[in-house]
């Protein structure tokens, strides 16, 4: 998105990156981290560690679509992880009972 910014591109191109880190890295690193975590947590709490479920599914995609010299596995990772999170009933309910708080 820096770069988009930073080399004047159309406002596209950055609501584009936007939406693409929104949908193969925010969504799917939040589902896996509010599947794992308690049921009541702080918002503070879910911001930090959803950020750092990356290492979970992007950096892993990325990695693969790297080596292969692909763009295609960058982006069928993390929808296959959204895809199993939604589907698979424990987890769907694990995903959508998570409750958070503001800090105490």
């Amino acid at each position: 998105m820096t770069w988009a910014v930073m080399d004047q591109l159309p406002i596209g191109s950055l609501v584009k990156a936007a939406a693409a880190t929104g949908v193969f890295q925010v969504l799917p690193d939040a589902m896996v981290w509010r599947a794992i975590r308690p049921r009541n947590g702080w918002l503070l709490e879910d911001l930090a560690m959803g950020f750092a479920m990356v290492f979970a599914t992007a950096l892993p995609a990325q990695t693969i679509a790297g080596l292969m010299h692909s763009r295609i596995p960058a982006y069928v990772v993390p929808l296959l992880f959204v895809t199993v999170f939604a589907a698979v009933p424990v987890l769907r309910r694990r995903v959508l009972e998570a409750r958070w708080s503001p800090l105490p």
